[in-house]
């Protein structure tokens, strides 16, 4: 077959779900721009992709796709080319890559689902595709409960076995991550996909098929960060681990009066903090106003976000949020944009909220 460089690859991104384990917040946008360290998945996913040497990317969406296309507009990576193909009904991840067989032609293409961040940055599963150039490579993890995950089964040589979706019984703890990359003859396989449960097309169970007519697959088991950022709870731990890495400093535009922040707090242009104290990892964007609050990381806060008197620890707190006057604190949640969080009673708290954009909670 030759050999191939990162450049000859297209990446095909599957981002039409309804995110319903995210709602309220995906009531009013996609799950893929949901912020994680105030930046929406697709941004990581995006700068990560164009991180390898990839120069085109196919966004597989739902046919409400205008956010989407707003926001690639402006914030595409340098180099990336990026065009979005509709997936008209959800038919399973198996149907969504194959709306993009027109796109990529008969190039060999990698899947990356538009919900999961990698701590490599895909560079280690492209440059072993590319390098290798296997009829499939799958991107496997270990995990504690396989029968959530479509999972593979390897021999002793990495080859890839067996892959089961999500199965009752055990057959393997390496989950298949939601990284996969294929020759372009995989298309034809999904298409002759039998549907399975729910009348969805798996793409497990076309993998299954290939294994079925000659072996060729192989797995890479992957040891790194991995957030796969389907929950509420998947979301904040994600942007824990991303903040992990954050190294503090102080924007000179922004203004800091009373206790210092730490060495892992990052605070953004013209951002006015007073009277407020730090713990742990703590991103504030711009245009941020913090008084008399005390933050504990993990806890990312976007642009503009407003937050007094209050306690927040282990947040996610989107553009333009108010919080006021909780002092029992925010615990455990996100809140979404122009969101509103005001305490008049004193000591009231909120634990394990998911605040829907625009909306408003009142206590007292």
């Amino acid at each position: 077959m030759g050999t191939i460089q990162a450049g000859d690859v297209v990446c095909v991104i599957p981002c039409a779900g309804k995110g319903t384990r995210m709602q309220p917040l995906t009531y009013t946008r996609p799950k893929p721009l949901l912020p994680v360290c105030n930046r929406p998945i697709i941004g990581h996913i995006l700068e990560a992709v164009a991180g390898t040497g990839i120069t085109q990317a196919c966004l597989v969406v739902s046919p409400d796709h205008g956010q989407l296309d707003d926001y690639l507009q402006d914030n595409t990576p340098c180099g990336l080319r990026v065009e979005s193909v509709v997936q008209d009904e959800p038919k399973g991840l198996g149907h969504a890559v194959l709306c993009a067989r027109e796109f990529v032609g008969k190039a060999p293409f990698i899947v990356y689902l538009g919900d999961s961040l990698y701590g490599d940055q895909i560079k280690q599963f492209v440059e072993r595709f590319v390098s290798g150039w296997p009829k499939g490579l799958l991107r496997l993890q270990e995990v504690a409960e396989p029968q959530h995950y479509g999972v593979a089964m390897l021999d002793e040589d990495g080859r890839v076995r067996r892959g089961v979706e999500k199965s009752k019984e055990f057959v393997s703890d390496l989950a298949i991550t939601g990284m996969y990359g294929f020759r372009w003859s995989f298309f034809c396989t999904l298409a002759r996909t039998m549907p399975g449960e729910g009348g969805e097309i798996q793409i497990t169970d076309a993998i299954q098929e290939v294994l079925e007519e000659e072996p060729g697959v192989w797995g890479e088991v992957y040891e790194g960060l991995w957030a796969d950022c389907g929950r509420p709870s998947q979301f904040l731990a994600a942007n824990a681990e991303l903040l992990g890495e954050l190294v503090g400093a102080v924007d000179p535009t922004a203004e800091v009066i009373g206790p210092p922040p730490g060495s892992q707090v990052r605070i953004g242009p013209d951002s006015l903090v007073h009277n407020t104290t730090f713990r742990g990892s703590v991103l504030v964007g711009r245009g941020c106003r913090l008084t008399n609050a005390t933050i504990s990381g993990p806890c990312s806060i976007n642009d503009e976000a407003v937050i007094a008197d209050s306690v927040v620890h282990n947040a996610i707190i989107d553009e333009r949020a108010r919080i006021q006057g909780f002092r029992g604190g925010v615990w455990d949640s996100i809140v979404g944009i122009d969101a509103e969080l005001r305490n008049d009673g004193g000591n009231g708290s909120l634990s394990g909220a998911v605040v829907g954009d625009g909306s408003c909670v009142r206590l007292g």
